[in-house]
Protein backbone atom coordinates (compact mmCIF):
# COMPACT_ATOMS: atom_id res chain seq x y z
CA UNK A 1 0.00 0.00 0.00
CA UNK A 2 1.43 3.71 -1.38
CA UNK A 3 2.68 5.97 1.55
CA UNK A 4 0.05 9.28 1.39
CA UNK A 5 2.43 12.37 0.04
CA UNK A 6 0.97 15.69 0.59
CA UNK A 7 3.25 18.51 1.00
CA UNK A 8 1.58 22.20 1.09
CA UNK A 9 2.86 25.54 0.41
CA UNK A 10 1.33 28.20 -0.79
CA UNK A 11 0.33 25.78 -3.37
CA UNK A 12 0.19 22.18 -4.13
CA UNK A 13 3.99 21.11 -4.34
CA UNK A 14 3.42 17.04 -4.48
CA UNK A 15 0.50 15.34 -4.69
CA UNK A 16 -0.38 11.51 -5.15
CA UNK A 17 -3.31 11.65 -3.47
CA UNK A 18 -5.25 10.14 -6.82
CA UNK A 19 -3.13 7.46 -7.35
CA UNK A 20 -3.48 7.06 -3.20
CA UNK A 21 -6.96 7.06 -3.31
CA UNK A 22 -7.72 4.25 -5.90
CA UNK A 23 -4.83 2.01 -4.17
CA UNK A 24 -6.77 3.20 -0.93
CA UNK A 25 -10.51 2.15 -2.12
CA UNK A 26 -9.13 -1.70 -3.90
CA UNK A 27 -7.54 -2.84 -1.20
CA UNK A 28 -10.61 -1.80 1.51
CA UNK A 29 -12.81 -3.08 -1.53
CA UNK A 30 -10.74 -6.48 -1.56
CA UNK A 31 -11.17 -6.87 1.61
CA UNK A 32 -12.36 -10.76 3.23
CA UNK A 33 -14.29 -11.24 5.79
CA UNK A 34 -13.53 -15.32 5.74
CA UNK A 35 -10.63 -15.83 8.29
CA UNK A 36 -9.83 -19.74 7.83
CA UNK A 37 -6.77 -20.34 7.77
CA UNK A 38 -3.69 -18.53 9.91
CA UNK A 39 -3.07 -16.96 6.99
CA UNK A 40 -6.12 -15.38 6.92
CA UNK A 41 -5.73 -14.07 10.20
CA UNK A 42 -2.26 -13.01 9.79
CA UNK A 43 -3.27 -11.07 6.67
CA UNK A 44 -6.27 -9.29 8.49
CA UNK A 45 -3.88 -8.15 11.15
CA UNK A 46 -1.76 -6.63 8.94
CA UNK A 47 -4.20 -4.71 7.05
CA UNK A 48 -5.70 -3.41 10.12
CA UNK A 49 -2.35 -2.03 11.16
CA UNK A 50 -1.63 -0.79 7.26
CA UNK A 51 -5.73 0.96 7.69
CA UNK A 52 -4.74 2.33 10.93
CA UNK A 53 -1.04 3.64 9.25
CA UNK A 54 -3.35 5.14 6.20
CA UNK A 55 -6.23 6.90 8.82
CA UNK A 56 -3.72 8.44 10.47
CA UNK A 57 -1.75 9.57 7.41
CA UNK A 58 -5.12 11.33 6.27
CA UNK A 59 -5.86 12.61 9.64
CA UNK A 60 -2.59 14.33 9.74
CA UNK A 61 -2.92 15.69 5.86
CA UNK A 62 -6.21 16.87 6.50
CA UNK A 63 -5.11 18.95 9.40
CA UNK A 64 -2.09 20.49 7.68
CA UNK A 65 -4.05 22.25 4.49
CA UNK A 66 -6.53 24.81 4.53
CA UNK A 67 -10.17 25.16 2.97
CA UNK A 68 -9.14 27.70 0.27
CA UNK A 69 -8.68 27.51 -3.76
CA UNK A 70 -7.57 23.74 -4.85
CA UNK A 71 -7.01 22.65 -1.66
CA UNK A 72 -10.69 22.62 -1.53
CA UNK A 73 -10.95 19.05 -3.47
CA UNK A 74 -8.06 18.00 -1.71
CA UNK A 75 -9.53 18.30 1.65
CA UNK A 76 -12.89 16.69 0.40
CA UNK A 77 -10.83 13.43 -0.59
CA UNK A 78 -8.79 13.06 2.58
CA UNK A 79 -12.04 13.10 4.20
CA UNK A 80 -14.04 10.72 2.42
CA UNK A 81 -10.80 8.29 2.55
CA UNK A 82 -10.45 8.63 6.05
CA UNK A 83 -13.27 7.82 7.00
CA UNK A 84 -13.64 4.81 4.75
CA UNK A 85 -10.45 3.24 5.62
CA UNK A 86 -11.43 4.18 9.62
CA UNK A 87 -14.75 2.23 9.13
CA UNK A 88 -13.35 -0.57 7.35
CA UNK A 89 -10.45 -0.67 9.85
CA UNK A 90 -12.96 -1.22 13.06
CA UNK A 91 -15.18 -3.43 11.15
CA UNK A 92 -12.19 -5.90 10.29
CA UNK A 93 -10.74 -5.81 13.40
CA UNK A 94 -14.13 -6.54 15.21
CA UNK A 95 -14.39 -9.42 13.17
CA UNK A 96 -10.55 -10.54 13.68
CA UNK A 97 -11.25 -10.19 17.19
CA UNK A 98 -14.41 -12.01 17.88
CA UNK A 99 -13.23 -15.11 15.23
CA UNK A 100 -9.55 -15.37 17.10
CA UNK A 101 -11.46 -15.43 20.52
CA UNK A 102 -14.19 -18.19 19.19
CA UNK A 103 -10.78 -20.32 17.24
CA UNK A 104 -9.02 -20.22 20.55
CA UNK A 105 -12.06 -21.42 22.58
CA UNK A 106 -13.03 -23.84 20.16
CA UNK A 107 -9.29 -25.28 20.63
CA UNK A 108 -9.31 -25.36 24.30
CA UNK A 109 -12.89 -27.41 24.12
CA UNK A 110 -12.11 -29.65 22.34
CA UNK A 111 -9.03 -30.42 24.45
CA UNK A 112 -11.28 -30.49 27.57
CA UNK A 113 -14.09 -32.59 26.07
CA UNK A 114 -11.26 -34.90 24.92
CA UNK A 115 -9.82 -35.65 28.85
CA UNK A 116 -12.93 -35.35 30.21
CA UNK A 117 -14.17 -37.83 27.57
CA UNK A 118 -11.31 -40.42 29.08
CA UNK A 119 -11.73 -39.02 32.49
CA UNK A 120 -15.61 -40.05 32.76
CA UNK A 121 -15.13 -43.54 31.39
CA UNK A 122 -12.86 -44.85 34.21
CA UNK A 123 -14.68 -46.50 36.89
CA UNK A 124 -13.33 -44.73 39.84
CA UNK A 125 -13.64 -40.91 38.13
CA UNK A 126 -13.94 -39.65 41.20
CA UNK A 127 -10.93 -40.61 42.95
CA UNK A 128 -8.52 -39.77 39.99
CA UNK A 129 -7.22 -36.16 39.56
CA UNK A 130 -8.68 -33.82 36.34
CA UNK A 131 -7.09 -30.52 35.78
CA UNK A 132 -8.73 -26.91 35.88
CA UNK A 133 -9.43 -24.89 33.13
CA UNK A 134 -6.57 -22.47 33.84
CA UNK A 135 -4.49 -25.49 33.37
CA UNK A 136 -5.72 -25.78 29.34
CA UNK A 137 -5.61 -21.99 28.92
CA UNK A 138 -1.96 -21.95 30.40
CA UNK A 139 -1.14 -24.18 27.38
CA UNK A 140 -1.66 -21.43 24.75
CA UNK A 141 -0.41 -18.46 26.79
CA UNK A 142 1.78 -16.33 24.50
CA UNK A 143 1.03 -17.95 21.14
CA UNK A 144 0.26 -15.98 18.32
CA UNK A 145 -0.75 -19.27 15.42
CA UNK A 146 -3.45 -21.45 16.09
CA UNK A 147 -1.59 -23.86 14.87
CA UNK A 148 0.90 -23.77 17.13
CA UNK A 149 -1.42 -23.29 19.90
CA UNK A 150 -3.33 -26.64 18.83
CA UNK A 151 -0.34 -28.39 18.80
CA UNK A 152 0.57 -26.96 22.45
CA UNK A 153 -2.97 -28.22 23.64
CA UNK A 154 -2.32 -32.00 22.05
CA UNK A 155 0.63 -32.62 23.86
CA UNK A 156 -0.95 -31.44 27.37
CA UNK A 157 -4.29 -33.87 26.44
CA UNK A 158 -2.03 -36.86 25.58
CA UNK A 159 0.15 -36.35 28.89
CA UNK A 160 -2.93 -35.72 30.85
CA UNK A 161 -5.24 -38.98 29.36
CA UNK A 162 -1.46 -40.98 30.00
CA UNK A 163 -1.64 -39.95 33.77
CA UNK A 164 -5.16 -40.25 34.47
CA UNK A 165 -5.28 -44.02 32.93
CA UNK A 166 -2.32 -44.55 35.12
CA UNK A 167 -4.17 -43.11 38.18
CA UNK A 168 -6.84 -45.97 37.02
CA UNK A 169 -5.06 -48.67 36.63
CA UNK A 170 -3.52 -47.87 40.44
CA UNK A 171 -6.53 -47.76 41.98
CA UNK A 172 -8.44 -50.65 40.08
CA UNK A 173 -5.36 -52.97 41.32
CA UNK A 174 -6.02 -51.73 44.97
CA UNK A 175 -9.78 -52.08 44.54
CA UNK A 176 -9.00 -55.63 43.95
CA UNK A 177 -6.61 -56.07 46.52
CA UNK A 178 -9.52 -54.75 49.05
CA UNK A 179 -12.62 -56.64 47.40
CA UNK A 180 -10.04 -59.61 48.39
CA UNK A 181 -9.94 -58.86 51.83
CA UNK A 182 -13.69 -58.11 52.53
CA UNK A 183 -14.75 -60.99 50.79
CA UNK A 184 -17.77 -62.01 52.82
CA UNK A 185 -17.82 -59.12 54.66
CA UNK A 186 -18.67 -56.73 51.99
CA UNK A 187 -22.25 -55.01 53.65
CA UNK A 188 -19.38 -53.80 56.61
CA UNK A 189 -17.45 -51.60 54.14
CA UNK A 190 -17.83 -48.73 50.93
CA UNK A 191 -15.17 -49.99 48.83
CA UNK A 192 -14.90 -46.09 47.93
CA UNK A 193 -14.01 -44.66 51.70
CA UNK A 194 -11.56 -47.56 52.00
CA UNK A 195 -10.08 -46.53 48.72
CA UNK A 196 -9.81 -42.56 49.75
CA UNK A 197 -7.92 -43.53 52.65
CA UNK A 198 -4.40 -42.94 52.86
CA UNK A 199 -1.72 -45.54 53.21
CA UNK A 200 -2.79 -49.29 53.53
CA UNK A 201 -6.45 -50.17 54.69
CA UNK A 202 -5.57 -53.79 56.14
CA UNK A 203 -5.07 -52.39 59.64
CA UNK A 204 -8.75 -50.72 59.45
CA UNK A 205 -10.19 -53.81 57.75
CA UNK A 206 -9.36 -56.55 60.01
CA UNK A 207 -10.04 -54.57 63.05
CA UNK A 208 -13.28 -53.46 61.75
CA UNK A 209 -13.80 -57.77 60.71
CA UNK A 210 -12.71 -58.68 64.48
CA UNK A 211 -15.05 -56.45 66.32
CA UNK A 212 -18.18 -57.97 63.89
CA UNK A 213 -17.81 -61.38 64.95
CA UNK A 214 -17.14 -60.04 68.65
CA UNK A 215 -20.39 -58.70 68.44
CA UNK A 216 -21.84 -61.95 66.45
CA UNK A 217 -20.30 -64.24 69.35
CA UNK A 218 -21.82 -61.82 72.43
CA UNK A 219 -25.47 -61.56 70.56
CA UNK A 220 -25.04 -65.63 69.70
CA UNK A 221 -24.14 -66.06 73.50
CA UNK A 222 -27.07 -63.52 74.73
CA UNK A 223 -29.72 -65.33 72.84
CA UNK A 224 -28.69 -68.75 73.86
CA UNK A 225 -29.13 -67.55 77.77
CA UNK A 226 -32.66 -66.20 76.77
CA UNK A 227 -33.96 -69.12 75.59
CA UNK A 228 -32.58 -71.14 78.60
CA UNK A 229 -34.15 -68.61 80.78
CA UNK A 230 -37.43 -68.84 79.01
CA UNK A 231 -37.35 -72.50 79.11
CA UNK A 232 -36.70 -72.43 82.80
CA UNK A 233 -39.60 -70.69 83.42
CA UNK A 234 -42.12 -72.50 81.29
CA UNK A 235 -40.69 -74.99 83.22
CA UNK A 236 -41.35 -73.55 86.20
CA UNK A 237 -44.71 -72.53 84.99
CA UNK A 238 -45.54 -76.21 84.05
CA UNK A 239 -44.60 -77.55 87.11
CA UNK A 240 -46.76 -75.27 89.04
CA UNK A 241 -50.05 -76.24 86.84
CA UNK A 242 -49.19 -79.66 87.56
CA UNK A 243 -49.05 -78.94 91.36
CA UNK A 244 -52.49 -77.12 91.12
CA UNK A 245 -53.94 -79.86 89.11
CA UNK A 246 -52.96 -82.05 91.35
CA UNK A 247 -54.46 -80.67 94.79
CA UNK A 248 -58.12 -79.84 92.76
CA UNK A 249 -57.82 -83.98 92.17
CA UNK A 250 -57.41 -84.43 95.88
CA UNK A 251 -59.53 -81.60 96.90
CA UNK A 252 -62.86 -83.04 94.47
CA UNK A 253 -61.96 -87.12 95.75
CA UNK A 254 -62.70 -86.08 99.31
CA UNK A 255 -66.23 -86.03 100.22
CA UNK A 256 -68.47 -83.41 102.07
CA UNK A 257 -70.73 -83.81 104.56
CA UNK A 258 -73.52 -82.04 103.12
CA UNK A 259 -74.88 -81.13 99.51
CA UNK A 260 -76.13 -77.93 98.49
CA UNK A 261 -79.77 -77.77 97.35
CA UNK A 262 -78.87 -75.66 94.84
CA UNK A 263 -76.93 -78.55 92.55
CA UNK A 264 -80.36 -80.66 91.45
CA UNK A 265 -80.00 -84.50 91.43
CA UNK A 266 -80.69 -86.30 88.16
CA UNK A 267 -84.27 -86.96 87.48
CA UNK A 268 -85.48 -89.83 84.97
CA UNK A 269 -88.03 -88.56 82.51
CA UNK A 270 -89.50 -91.81 81.02
CA UNK A 271 -90.28 -89.93 78.30
CA UNK A 272 -86.89 -88.66 76.40
CA UNK A 273 -84.04 -90.84 75.75
CA UNK A 274 -80.89 -91.15 77.93
CA UNK A 275 -78.12 -89.18 75.96
CA UNK A 276 -74.17 -88.29 77.06
CA UNK A 277 -73.58 -83.97 77.65
CA UNK A 278 -70.76 -82.21 78.96
CA UNK A 279 -71.49 -78.89 80.43
CA UNK A 280 -68.55 -76.53 81.10
CA UNK A 281 -68.77 -73.75 83.59
CA UNK A 282 -66.14 -70.93 83.45
CA UNK A 283 -65.59 -69.69 86.84
CA UNK A 284 -64.32 -66.49 88.19
CA UNK A 285 -63.58 -67.37 92.12
CA UNK A 286 -60.31 -68.02 94.27
CA UNK A 287 -59.00 -71.78 93.67
CA UNK A 288 -60.88 -72.89 97.37
CA UNK A 289 -64.36 -71.94 95.77
CA UNK A 290 -63.70 -73.48 92.41
CA UNK A 291 -62.95 -76.91 94.46
CA UNK A 292 -66.08 -76.75 97.07
CA UNK A 293 -68.21 -76.17 94.04
CA UNK A 294 -66.54 -79.23 91.97
CA UNK A 295 -66.59 -81.29 94.99
CA UNK A 296 -70.56 -80.69 95.39
CA UNK A 297 -70.90 -81.42 91.20
CA UNK A 298 -69.11 -84.65 91.58
CA UNK A 299 -70.98 -85.80 94.63
CA UNK A 300 -73.98 -85.60 92.92
CA UNK A 301 -73.11 -86.76 89.29
CA UNK A 302 -70.26 -89.17 90.27
CA UNK A 303 -66.42 -88.20 90.35
CA UNK A 304 -65.76 -89.67 86.77
CA UNK A 305 -68.01 -87.25 85.10
CA UNK A 306 -66.40 -84.13 86.74
CA UNK A 307 -63.12 -82.55 86.00
CA UNK A 308 -61.83 -79.22 87.30
CA UNK A 309 -58.76 -77.33 84.99
CA UNK A 310 -57.50 -73.96 85.60
CA UNK A 311 -57.74 -71.93 82.73
CA UNK A 312 -54.65 -70.81 81.08
CA UNK A 313 -54.08 -66.97 81.60
CA UNK A 314 -53.97 -64.75 78.61
CA UNK A 315 -50.32 -63.16 77.55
Amino acid sequence: MLDLILKVNTEITANNLDDYAVQIKKQVESVSTELVTDDDFANAKELVKAFKKSEDSLKDAKESIFDQGDLQKINDTIIELHDMVREKRLALNKLVTAEEKSRKQKLLDDAFQSVEKVHRSCKWSNLIDFPSHDDFIAQIKGKKLFDSMKDALDRFVGITIQDINSQSSEIENRAETIKVMIEGYESLFSIDDLLKMEGDASKYINARISAHKAEIELAAKAKAEEIAKQAELAKQKESQQSQGQEQVKQSIDQPIPEMDPVIPELRKNENEPIENYIIRISLHASNSDAVEIARKLANVYSRENVSLTKLQESA
